[in-house]
């Protein structure tokens, strides 16, 4: 059976709530070679940081993961409070570096008040480590959910790939079309050369020699062989697409060999309804290789 083809484009929002503490987490993840994960966590919960990563590794194999954990306290607490001594002692500072360095600069109290610490909770977590069960839930649903929207992103690019292939067959099916005579029309076509322009010349040439050089000149311009590794490696991304599954490291690679498998047809070629049909294969190639970029 198939498995799951996932992008590594999405999103996913967990909550979940015991009494008057309610914890949120949001999770965001774009295309990137590996596995690389931004956690942003409240001081009190620095040390579930851990924790939450692991489960995300758990579930993600490859993306760059952005994820926003808060905790909300409903129901008779204080607002925060700001170390104020602390605040005037930090604005004195960045003043008269301002005033020396940049005169014409402009401090924003806003960006300030970021800085770890000089914003308090005045009721604080009694006992933060007994949040890890809300914590993990929220983060287990998070992820499940940003699973689920890059499932149905990934069931559209396997579509949008068949798409593409079908079209990259068509261009090879063209240039197999012409591969069979096209050794023998290089070798005749090699030697009318030559003997046009040893024409006006007093040389004489073996017509043994001469035939043996343009057969040399020819299997030189064939590409079959090419065309042949570029259809396997189109028939393993095909079976691959079709498989699902982690995948995307793969295919990643077989867009590259069968990039290189075109560019060489390219330069052995040299008739141009041919090198048109190339080109069309390497537009669709290329097609592959964005569209390959988004699948884990």
């Amino acid at each position: 059976m198939p498995q799951q083809l996932c992008s590594m484009t999405g999103f996913g929002a967990g909550r979940r709530k015991a009494e008057a503490i309610q914890i949120r987490v949001e999770v965001r993840s774009v295309n990137h070679r590996y596995l690389k994960i931004a956690s942003r966590v409240p001081d009190e919960l620095a040390w579930s940081q851990h924790r939450v990563e692991q489960r995300i590794r758990e579930r993600v194999e490859r993306g760059s993961i952005s994820l926003t954990l808060t905790v909300e306290l409903e129901g008779g607490h204080e607002p925060p409070s700001i170390d104020e001594a602390r605040l005037e002692q930090l604005w004195a500072t960045l003043t008269a570096f301002r005033d020396r360095v940049a005169p014409e600069g402009v401090l924003s109290l806003t960006e300030l008040l970021q800085v770890p610490g000089l914003v308090k909770a005045e009721n604080p977590i009694a006992d933060p480590t007994g949040l890890l069960p809300l914590i993990e839930g929220a983060v287990d649903d998070a992820v499940e959910a940003l699973r689920e929207m890059q499932a149905a992103e990934g069931a559209h690019l396997r579509e949008e790939l068949a798409q593409i292939t079908s079209g990259l067959r068509a261009a090879m099916e063209a240039i197999e079309e012409v591969l069979p005579g096209l050794a023998v029309e290089n070798r005749d076509r090699f030697r009318a050369r030559v003997q046009e322009l040893l024409r006006d010349l007093d040389v004489e040439i073996d017509s043994g020699e001469l035939w043996r050089e343009c057969a040399i000149l020819a299997e030189k311009a064939d590409v079959t062989e090419e065309v042949g590794r570029l259809r396997g490696h189109l028939d393993q991304f095909t079976k691959l697409v079709q498989e699902g599954g982690r995948i995307g490291r793969r295919l990643d690679f077989l867009t590259q060999e069968m990039f290189r498998e075109a560019n060489t047809m390219t330069a052995k070629l040299n008739r141009y309804e041919i090198s048109e049909r190339v080109v069309e294969a390497k537009a669709e190639i290329d097609r592959l290789r964005e569209q390959v970029q988004n699948i884990e």
